[in-house]
């Protein structure tokens, strides 16, 4: 009876032992999956901060691609503006009245454009009696003579390119032609210019005229 009781002790501390050390085995398999499973949420979480942190500098990095080409555009534009702008400056050329007065004379008209080249060859011509007086230069010229393209249909337009065409290099030999072209064309009645000036005569209508006045 002692050896049955020994016997059915030993088997109970066995029984109780393996529940023991089953309650611990599956007490740390459950432990390890709820690890591993807030390290895989750690993971995810980590990689879509990740994807929406790239996703932010990629819209950010898109924005100001397209703020700098906006800058860009708009630069470019007030270029181009500032170019027509100037263009259009080009047009306007100032000249002097009598008594030091000075006038802006825009050349987009053809009417004035005749005056422009009536002012310009008072440089070059003697006549009894000038109204208006603009300075002949290369840049002047240029500009003239881009001008007259305007007037391509105009009765005028061969006699515009001839005269400015000769100025361009250098040529004023037909300016007593020039000037009398145009004056006869407004009817003139005084001031028909009879002779080119020298160089003394020139000069000195140049230092009256451009240089030792007040604009």
């Amino acid at each position: 009876m002692k050896k049955v009781l020994n016997a059915f002790l030993v088997f109970l501390a066995l029984v109780v032992a393996g529940g023991i050390v089953a309650v611990v085995y599956f007490s740390v398999s459950e432990s390890g999956e709820s690890s591993t499973t807030a390290a895989s949420s750690s993971v995810a979480s980590s990689t879509s901060s990740t994807a929406s942190s790239s996703e932010s500098s990629a819209s950010s990095e898109l924005e100001e691609s397209e703020s700098e080409e906006a800058e860009d555009s708009e630069y470019e534009g007030s270029e181009i503006e500032k170019a027509l702008a100037q263009e259009a400056e080009t047009k306007v050329l100032m000249g002097r009245e009598l008594y030091g007065s000075w006038l802006h004379i825009d050349i987009t008209q053809e009417s004035q454009f005749l005056n422009a080249i009536h002012y310009m060859t008072h440089q070059k011509v003697q006549a009894n009696s000038k109204q208006g007086a603009l300075e002949i230069t290369p840049e002047r010229i240029a500009i003239m003579l881009e001008q007259a393209e305007a007037f391509s249909d105009s009765e005028h337009y061969p006699f515009y390119i001839e005269v400015l065409t000769a100025w361009n290099e250098g040529d004023f030999s037909n300016a007593v032609y020039a000037h009398n072209y145009v004056w006869n064309n407004k009817d003139g009645d005084i001031g028909e210019a009879y002779a080119l000036s020298d160089d003394d005569q020139e000069a000195a209508f140049v230092e009256a005229n451009f240089r030792n006045v007040d604009m």
